[in-house]
């Protein structure tokens, strides 16, 4: 998966149309404290906000924001983290990194955060990476692994093939005929959603839905990339334009919409909450800038 941090399923092309401006409030919720950077992920209905920030000169850490108190969540002793989803229970879920090779190929591990106490877990492949990030209320968790000896992109979330871990159990999710699949996030129906990269490594957005896998390109876009999905199927993301700049999206009902807070010169979406809610990262005047965005009523 070269531009963005198995069963056979049948495969079908979605057309919709486009719409330019987005229907949300956005209020800013700041940065983790002292960090280079701060990338807020995934949301729930609480408030509930976790992502992954960098400290100057140092690796990434995951975090939990509660209104304005952040607390930094990983694994006791590990060298790097991240958070990407997490559900209205509060159970949380991302990866983390052990030596200082860490990178697409080796040494990613998962984790998951509930009530303070920590689980980790694997792909069953020796050697294998786990790069976890969407988990819903009943505690399917999707993401992706990359096996040894096979090359996957760096940073946080890389992945050569998709997961479903259900009950302890991985099922690969891969895009028929995709160089490489990615799945980012599960509603409590099942539906997941993610993005692929075709045979002429471009990259595309997907939702699978009882085992049938559908693309989902915002129109028009070099790429799209869908980030989160709730429970009413609405569907949030990030796409680039023809001037190469990122936006952020919502699908649904067969629209897609883009969504940047104001003043951005690019953006993207997260996770989306079953409230409706959204986080986003924008560039406002040369600045990373983290929101939530509230639905307009």
């Amino acid at each position: 998966m070269t531009k963005i941090f198995g069963r056979m399923l049948l495969l079908s092309v979605v057309i919709v149309s486009a719409s330019t401006t987005g229907s949300f409030s956005f209020q800013p919720i700041g940065n983790y404290p002292n960090a280079f950077v701060t990338y807020a992920r995934g949301l729930n209905s609480n408030g509930a906000i976790v992502g992954l920030y960098q400290p100057p000169g140092g690796f990434y850490h995951g975090y939990l924001q509660v209104g304005k108190t952040y607390k930094t969540i990983e694994p006791p002793g590990v060298l790097a983290s991240y958070l990407q989803g997490i559900n209205d229970k509060g159970v949380a879920v991302g990866g983390y990194c052990d030596t200082a090779s860490c990178n697409g190929g080796s040494s990613q591990h998962g984790y998951l955060h509930r009530n303070g106490r920590y689980t980790k877990f694997d792909y069953p492949a020796t050697g294998s990476t786990t790069t976890p990030q969407g988990i819903n209320n009943l505690g399917q968790i999707v993401g992706g692994y990359c096996l040894t000896g096979f090359s996957c992109s760096g940073g946080p979330g890389p992945s050569l093939h998709a997961f479903l871990l259900q009950n302890g159990i991985f099922t690969t999710l891969d895009f028929p005929g995709a160089l490489g699949t990615q799945a980012n996030a599960i509603n409590d129906s099942g539906s997941v959603v993610g993005f692929y990269e075709d045979s002429s490594t471009m990259t595309h957005a997907y939702i699978c839905q009882n085992g049938s896998f559908t693309r989902l390109d915002f129109p028009n876009s070099q790429w799209t990339a869908a980030l989160g999905i709730n429970n009413v199927g609405t569907i949030s993301g990030i796409y680039e334009d023809n001037s190469l700049v990122t936006h952020g999206f919502t699908y649904a009902n067969g629209t897609f919409t883009r969504v940047d807070p104001p003043n951005s010169t690019a953006s993207g979406l997260g996770g989306i909450s079953n409230k409706g809610d959204v986080t986003a990262t924008a560039n406002v005047n040369n600045v990373s800038a983290n929101y939530i965005g509230l639905p307009r009523k």
